[in-house]
């Protein structure tokens, strides 16, 4: 046994020092350095032998192989072999347009083309460079939060507080907010429970303006109004894209965009020269990712993206405009795009009967700094539910992207 004389076992079975003096494991280390076998089978023996009356037979010792009693390996004469690697002669080229894109991998490094900063998927890297400065803004006028660190770990501490915290239960809000504030390296004494508690609560209980058909009445649904059954947290995707000889490229990508924007949509008319000028590898393979939030109501299904960005210390900084201006800075009209065409395609093998037009009902971004106040239109709130046309669009390309020579 490796070990034998610092281990438990070699304690259970051949400890036999009275010794108080001596520490127990010292006195073991000792009494079986360099022990001969026969020592060893001695004490086994001996445990054996206590086995008297009914127990007589109950622990008995034997070799592993008698017929290898008392044999004791010895090398034998080796005949020394050249060794080779093997050549691994394949029989077709690798593929070395397949991998697993994502939409930070996608747009890691575009951001110079519709802006000049570098985002990540989950919050800003860097405070947003906006045109806005706390000296124009009274201490009465700006968001909660304006001073709340930026950056990914905070970003990724606020995802978690939604994540985990059942939204129609705020009593157990400031325990949620504490817990995740620990995690993420935040003391209490430094004072964000109650700014961070603020943000959360001011989120859930906004009303987001929810689709409806032409010709019906709109409607709004506060998130706090959510059961736990009806919502997936950091629901994880991947998705399909398109058979070897076919590659997604930034051209075919912004051609879709282009052809296929209608005539009311928020994302801009010229958004696609900005996708246009996307610098990313021409692939197919998947496309991975995870929606923060995805939410049934009323029989449609929705996507949220909670985003932290600092765009401004005032409500009016997180305006239509301010929003607008940003997810073209960031790409994110390409996120939600790619996680409408993941939910999408979900629902398509889950529902049946399921088709876009019926069940899906939009994409939220959720400006987490910048939420104030109650109405469906104010600051901090974005949603867009992208045409029929354009999704099925973008699914027909991601399933069978144009040919490209390699």
């Amino acid at each position: 046994i490796t070990s034998l004389k610092s281990s438990p076992l070699g304690y259970l079975l051949h400890q036999q020092s009275d010794d108080v003096s001596v520490p127990p494991r010292q006195a073991l280390a000792a009494r079986l350095e360099d022990a001969p076998d026969s020592m060893l089978r001695a004490d086994l023996d001996g445990i054996a032998a206590t086995a008297t009356g009914e127990a007589a037979g109950a622990i008995r010792v034997r070799p592993a192989n008698p017929d290898l009693e008392g044999i004791k390996w010895q090398e034998r004469g080796r005949t020394a072999t050249a060794l080779s690697s093997r050549v691994w002669a394949r029989a077709t080229r690798l593929d070395g347009w397949w991998r697993r894109a994502s939409f930070s991998g996608l747009t890691g490094k575009s951001h110079g083309a519709a802006s000049s900063k570098e985002g990540a998927e989950k919050d800003d890297a860097q405070p947003h460079e906006h045109r806005y400065s706390a000296e124009h803004s009274a201490e009465e006028d700006r968001v909660a939060m304006w001073k709340f660190p930026s950056g990914t770990g905070a970003g990724t501490c606020l995802h978690a507080i939604f994540e985990h915290h059942d939204f129609r239960k705020p009593d157990e809000l400031a325990a949620v907010v504490r817990d995740q504030l620990g995690k993420a390296g935040y003391a209490e004494t430094d004072g964000w429970d109650p700014v961070v508690q603020t943000a959360v609560h001011r989120t859930l209980h906004r009303p987001l303006p929810l689709w409806a058909p032409p010709g019906q009445p709109a409607t709004t649904l506060a998130l706090e109004d959510l059961e736990r059954c009806d919502r997936l947290d950091e629901m994880d995707f991947d998705f399909r894209v398109g058979p070897e000889g076919g590659h997604v490229t930034q051209a075919a990508l912004a051609d879709v965009l282009k052809r296929h924007r209608a005539a009311d949509s928020p994302i801009p008319a010229d958004y696609h020269e900005a996708v246009g000028r996307m610098r990313f590898q021409p692939f197919h393979g998947l496309v991975t990712g995870s929606i923060d939030l995805v939410f049934r109501h009323g029989g449609l299904w929705y996507v949220a993206d909670y985003k932290s960005n600092h765009l401004g210390f005032r409500p009016e900084h997180y305006d239509h405009a301010s929003m607008i201006e940003a997810l073209g800075h960031r790409h994110y009209y390409i996120q939600y795009l790619l996680y409408t065409v993941a939910l999408d395609r979900f629902l398509r093998q889950r529902i049946k009967g399921y088709t876009y037009e019926d069940h899906f009902g939009g994409a939220y971004y959720l400006f987490i700094r910048g939420i104030e106040g109650t109405a469906p239109a104010g600051p901090g709130v974005y949603f867009h539910r992208p045409a029929p046309a354009l999704i099925s669009a973008l699914d027909a390309l991601f399933e069978t992207p144009p040919e490209k020579k390699r």
